[in-house]
């Protein structure tokens, strides 16, 4: 697994301070440097667009200005049609802008400063470099004009450099500001945390990271509970052809009513898929046929009443992970069955769905919950445990850390970035994709993070897997050979064998 730190804005400054200091360089050859290598970036994703689009810049006054300006030069150099548009947001300019802006000058590129008469042709390429990580206020006057310009006018293609001019780097802006809309962000050396803030997600279509050999040594030195990160299946779920199924751990899925039981088998298949060895599904009693029917696979002990759960039976000592909430119920004898398996489980445990709505309403066994265990609520669950509600995400992140630190146990918090915390660490899934928003896909995550964790692995690391697996089964519903609109549950399961 790649892990990417999160920065704050003041960190970054530091690290670019750092670097000079370290490597001998002033700043104007650390941003002839950036700009270099963010043209390349741009020769490269961008190489059919290029042959056919003018290309606009759009830059500030600051620094993120000037790597534009070096862009510009490149470009120009390079045979491509290009206009560069000046935003004076202050009188100030810096001096490495300067010195970049003179070159610009000498080369005769076309120069112009953003007013009312600026125009865009609509078959440009813009990149915008009006704002880098420094931004400390909200944009005004003549930036916030020329965003708006940027996003009114828009049916073109717009880059970003770094950032999305107008956007904070550590926090959330108000719903008033004003943010360039991007298609791309090449974002230098790691992503920012504002990217998975879901309020963001209409800013930040995608991003691109950019190395331009800031030193790697003094990122260790950064402090930081806010991080990213990237599935590496082959390393982080390793195979070896000379083990068999007891290697890989026994999952065991507690759930189903009657009308319900899908959820239990969908969470029961995800577990297989996500490669455990071995599943046992406790079912109600009428569930017997239909589970041994539809999942062969899956070995199946029944509780004593024929429509939902009124018992736990005793499980086998060789089981690793506990999965237990879809689609249980919440009948009396359910609740009883469920607070008191609780109190006297030490496995690995998931807790989801109507184990979540059980727990809220009986908090006192949050008390007995194994410190082994991982819970995985969407929104109102999260809210309902925790009796509070929040009015943004990172109102939404607070409130999960703490419930985490303060029970113990590993909080998924689901949605558009999902969330995974201990308590101390934050990190976010960076993919979002509205093809899970549909009945039936948090049973499978449920079922994959068992699978997961079935498999001897951490608790921490188990979480982080199961949700990535889950967000690369949806990927397959975010191109266009497949309509997120028309993505089943089941569909998450089979897309699990096509992750590379």
């Amino acid at each position: 697994m790649r892990t990417f730190k999160l920065l704050s804005a003041k960190q970054i400054k530091e690290w670019d301070r750092k670097t000079m200091e370290i490597q001998q360089i002033s700043s104007e050859e650390l941003m002839e440097r950036a700009g270099i290598k963010l043209f390349y970036t741009l020769l490269k994703n961008e190489k059919k667009a290029l042959k056919k689009r003018p290309v606009i810049l759009f830059c500030g006054v600051g620094n993120n200005g000037g790597d534009g300006l070096v862009m510009a030069r490149l470009l120009h150099r390079s045979g491509y049609k290009i206009k560069v548009v000046i935003v004076p947001f202050t009188k100030h300019f810096s001096h490495d802008f300067n010195v970049n802006l003179k070159k610009v000058e000498d080369l005769n590129i076309a120069l112009e400063f953003f007013d009312h008469k600026t125009k865009i042709n609509k078959k440009s390429l813009v990149i915008d470099a009006i704002f880098g990580t420094g931004l400390n206020r909200a944009a005004e006057g003549i930036a916030e004009k020329a965003i708006r310009f940027i996003n009114e006018a828009k049916k073109y293609k717009v880059i970003s450099i770094d950032i999305p001019s107008g956007m904070y780097v550590d926090r959330l802006n108000n719903p008033e500001d004003v943010i360039v809309k991007t298609d791309d962000v090449y974002s230098i050396e790691l992503p920012k945390r504002s990217f998975f803030f879901p309020e963001n997600l209409s800013y930040v279509k995608k991003y691109s990271l950019v190395s331009i050999g800031l030193e790697k040594s003094i990122l260790k030195e950064f402090k930081t509970d806010y991080y990213t990160y990237l599935l590496d299946l082959e390393a982080d779920l390793q195979r070896a052809d000379t083990t068999y199924k007891y290697t890989f751990g026994h999952a065991v899925i507690i759930g189903g009513s009657y009308g319900m039981l899908g959820a239990a088998l969908l969470a029961a298949k995800a577990a297989l898929r996500a490669g455990a060895g071995l599943v046992t599904g406790v079912f109600p009693k009428s569930s017997f046929i239909p589970s041994q029917t539809s999942i062969p696979e899956v070995m199946v002990k029944t509780a004593n009443k024929k429509k939902y759960i009124d018992t736990i039976p005793p499980l086998a000592s060789t089981v690793n992970a506990i999965g237990i909430g879809p689609g249980m119920g919440r009948r009396k004898k359910t609740q009883k069955a469920l607070l008191d398996f609780i109190a006297a489980n030490s496995t690995k445990l998931v807790l989801d769905a109507d184990a979540l709505t059980i727990l809220s309403k009986n908090k006192k066994y949050l008390n007995f919950l194994s410190k082994k265990s991982i819970l995985t609520p969407h929104d109102g669950e999260l809210s309902r445990l925790t009796g509070k509600k929040w009015s943004n995400s990172l109102e939404k992140i607070e409130i999960a850390r703490k419930f985490a630190h303060k029970h113990k146990i590993i909080l998924v918090a689901k949605g558009p970035f999902t969330v995974i915390t201990n308590g101390k660490k934050v990190f976010f899934n960076p993919f979002a994709n509205g093809a899970l928003a549909k009945a039936g896909t948090g049973d499978v995550l449920t079922g994959i993070i068992t699978g997961v964790l079935a498999q001897k692995q951490k608790l921490f690391f188990s979480a982080l897997i199961g949700v990535q697996l889950h967000s690369k089964a949806a990927s397959f519903f975010d191109n266009k050979k497949n309509n997120k609109f028309s993505l089943l549950a089941s569909d998450l399961i089979e897309n699990l064998k096509k992750i590379r």
